[in-house]
């Protein structure tokens, strides 16, 4: 029995459960203040349209009450003039005024030692210790119209005055001091009771918070919802920007390996580079006052909240580094010595991270295992160990310096060190038993948009959105032409990218990841609200795995949908195990990790010749890598996750050219595409609006009948199979985005891009 729950259910239900918490608190006091302020005041109202002697019962005789109510309000100047101003300020001042006095002064209180607090407390609450006849004897006497009046003698003392001030006497100086000493008279009560509440206010929910806070750059509007999410990781051997061949702004140079500093959608002060380290600095805050002021030890809240905000930093250097190569380097916060400061050699950087997490893994605990970590919204020891050995991969993987494409000279960096730190991290996940991967790619796909966030199962971390913000479906979504049954979230949603042509016929056609990654069609314009599938151009495909309607809910935001990215899941650490074990010890130690992740891709009966004999044929390192690098495209595409990647195996180029001849070759219908078919028949099923479509599998050829509508399935031309990097560039050579030129202008001199920019 399925017993997750969605993320707006489970906060929703949260939220019930404290509002009757509150309610059932606040009762007696509600109680109370009704019985004794509210109702007295609503019985004097009531008494005032009335004729009473305080010896009869009062009688509504001749509105004589009504008439003084209408006299007092057109007749009585002064009334108008002086009493409902005056009334309404000291009302005002003395009412709400009060209780935010009390609160400021109680939350100031709490900063300070207790021993001090507590005289200081108590000259706060003598006043209300006093009767009212001792306080007007106290300040009658400060505020006396004579010599001996303590004010007037001051002032008159040192020249301020010539002649004593009336205070008790003078318009000017009276309903001013009568406030006053009204607030106070009254404020020791709720001081003390505000006080009492601040004081007892959990330590580590404070802490909470801060952490919480250094997750809010993720979804600022120039930050990854709208910039890093949506243009990084494109174009690849799997996936493309679908309009790569345009020339009308420039969005395409960011996917084609042809940005420039001066990029239009990205060279702004608010972009994501300025938050990613707006993100850094907070969690550089954070994690120098849990360590100075607290005891973050493993199993303690603050231990598992130092563990998260050093995670969380390294989840913005992690996308830095992959993004830009090498950057400045923050691991304090900013003084006013160090504003401006250069780039740092990413080597330090990667060693710090992997030094970070692994400080981090023994402070957080597993998934499931504390109330914090029944989320994949907050961080865990297996994200914190995923992330770990991913940033090991990427250290001592092949990328672009300054000085040439190669790996890092580094010796703590290199592969003899980082590949068994990964591995082993990769097997303590694996060997938890903490997570797992869900019974069935399409299974996995429905609860991610159906934003199922328990923890324990595929999905380690996700970058936390609310309903207002993030755009994985607004962009990445199965391509919406309006607004429809499906979703409000507006015209031309969804369809920004997605898998290259050849990419579905590269999956072998039992594979059930296939009809789930890749998908042949969009949805039309909605008629009465309804909305059909139709076939798509032959050169363009969308990505099945955001579909707005598998979600349980309508977005109705007209600028984002509030999906999380999943930043991390199972199948990658198993991939990763794969790779791992694979240089490590062999293809045999491998074996195990690449048969798990084919065993959900292929239906049991197909397992033996699927699984089984496929894995056991790779009997060496050369074999056992490809046919990785090979499941990974299967596994990932759509995921933004293969760039860094091909990457780091140095395979940028070469799989690009790989993916253009493979383009080259399905249009000719050549090579091991020969017998892709030119032409697809589509009917409706009995829905009336999806699509039962014939020809998508090779050898399809034969018109299934006149039941069915033929579509041509051939358009596919050079220019945009060549859109897939710029033509004349060497990807390898631009593997990162440069530095926009708005962060250059006002670094002082101390930043600059490198790589030929």
């Amino acid at each position: 029995m399925d017993n997750t729950m969605p993320k707006n259910a489970s906060l929703q239900k949260e939220l019930n459960r404290d509002k009757y918490s509150t309610l059932l608190l606040l009762l007696p006091y509600i109680l109370l203040f009704t019985t004794f302020i509210i109702v007295p005041v609503l019985v004097a109202v009531g008494l005032s349209f009335t004729y009473f002697d305080l010896i009869r019962p009062p009688r509504f005789a001749d509105l004589m009450g009504f008439y003084n109510y209408v006299a007092l309000l057109t007749q009585d100047e002064n009334f108008l003039k002086f009493v409902i101003p005056n009334t309404l300020k000291y009302a005002i001042l003395v009412g709400p005024g009060g209780y935010i006095l009390s609160f400021i002064m109680a939350w100031m209180l709490s900063q300070i030692q207790a021993r001090p607090r507590k005289w200081i407390s108590l000259a706060l609450y003598t006043p209300s210790m006093l009767g009212g006849i001792l306080i007007a004897v106290v300040w009658r006497t400060l505020f006396n119209g004579d010599n001996s009046g303590y004010i007037n003698a001051l002032l008159l003392r040192y020249g301020l005055i010539d002649e004593a001030i009336q205070f008790l006497q003078s318009p000017e100086y009276l309903l001013n001091i009568m406030i006053f000493v009204a607030l106070w008279g009254s404020m020791g009560i709720g001081f003390l009771a505000m006080l009492a509440g601040v004081l007892n206010v959990d330590k580590t929910l404070y802490e909470a918070g801060a952490v919480d806070g250094i997750k809010v750059p993720f979804a600022e509007t120039n930050s990854y919802r709208g910039r890093f999410l949506p243009w990084y990781g494109l174009n690849t051997d799997t996936e493309w920007y679908n309009s790569s061949e345009s020339t009308t702004d420039d969005k395409p140079s960011l996917c084609t390996y042809d940005a420039r500093p001066n990029n239009s959608q990205m060279n702004s002060s608010n972009n994501v580079w300025a938050m990613m380290y707006i993100g850094i600095e907070r969690a550089n805050i954070c994690i120098r006052g849990i360590r100075r002021y607290g005891n973050p030890t493993p199993g303690t809240p603050l231990g598992h909240l130092l563990g998260e905000a050093l995670t969380l930093r390294a989840v913005y250097y992690a996308d830095l580094l992959k993004t830009w190569g090498d950057v400045p380097a923050r691991f304090e916060p900013i003084t006013s010595d160090d504003i401006y400061i250069g780039k740092t050699s990413r080597d330090i950087i990667y060693k710090q991270l992997i030094a970070d997490l692994g400080e981090a893994s023994d402070l957080t605990p597993w998934p499931n295992e504390t109330a914090w970590t029944t989320s994949v919204e907050r961080v865990n020891k297996a994200f914190v160990k995923g992330l770990r050995a991913r940033l090991a991969l990427a250290a001592s993987g092949i990328q672009q310096y300054p000085d040439g494409i190669r790996r890092s000279t580094d010796p703590a960096l290199s592969v003899a060190n980082m590949y068994p730190l990964a591995l082993a991290e990769c097997r303590a996940i694996i060997q938890s038993g903490k997570a797992r991967l869900e019974p069935s790619f399409e299974t996995l796909w429905k609860k991610y948009n159906q934003e199922n966030i328990t923890a324990g199962g595929e999905s380690l971390w996700e970058l936390p959105f609310s309903d207002g913000r993030g755009r994985m479906l607004f962009t990445f979504a199965v391509y919406h032409t309006s607004i429809d049954q499906f979703q409000a979230n507006g015209s031309a949603k969804g369809g920004v990218a997605g898998p290259l042509p050849n990419v579905f016929y590269d999956y072998d056609q039992v594979d059930s990841r296939r009809d789930v990654t890749c998908v042949p069609y969009k949805y039309g314009t909605a008629v009465a609200g309804i909305a059909k599938q139709q076939l798509n151009a032959f050169n363009k495909w969308y990505f099945g795995k955001y579909r707005y309607e598998w979600m349980n809910r309508m977005v109705t935001s007209t600028n984002d949908d509030g999906v999380n990215k999943m930043y991390m899941r199972y199948a990658e650490i198993l991939m990763m195990a794969a790779e791992t074990a694979n240089e490590v010890e062999g293809p045999a130690a491998a074996a195990p990790y690449l048969k798990e992740i084919r065993r959900r891709a292929f239906a049991p009966a197909d397992h033996t010749i699927k699984v089984d004999q496929y894995v056991n044929a790779l009997n060496s390192k050369p074999a056992m890598f490809n046919a990785i690098v090979d499941e990974h495209k299967f596994e990932f595409t759509g995921e933004m996750e293969r760039k860094q990647a091909l990457i780091r195996w140095g395979l940028l180029k070469t799989k690009l050219d790989e993916a253009i001849s493979r383009m080259t070759s399905l249009r000719d219908r050549t090579g091991e595409y020969a017998t892709v078919p030119t032409t697809l028949y589509f009917k409706y099923r009995p829905d009336n609006i999806t699509l039962d479509i014939y020809g998508l599998n090779r050898g399809e050829s034969t018109n299934p009948g006149a039941a069915y509508t033929s579509f041509a399935w051939n358009s596919l031309v050079d220019s945009k199979i060549t859109s897939l990097y710029k033509t004349g560039v060497n990807p390898d050579n631009r593997q990162f985005w440069p530095i926009w030129q708005v962060f250059i202008d006002g670094s002082n001199g101390k930043l600059f891009n490198d790589y030929g920019y």
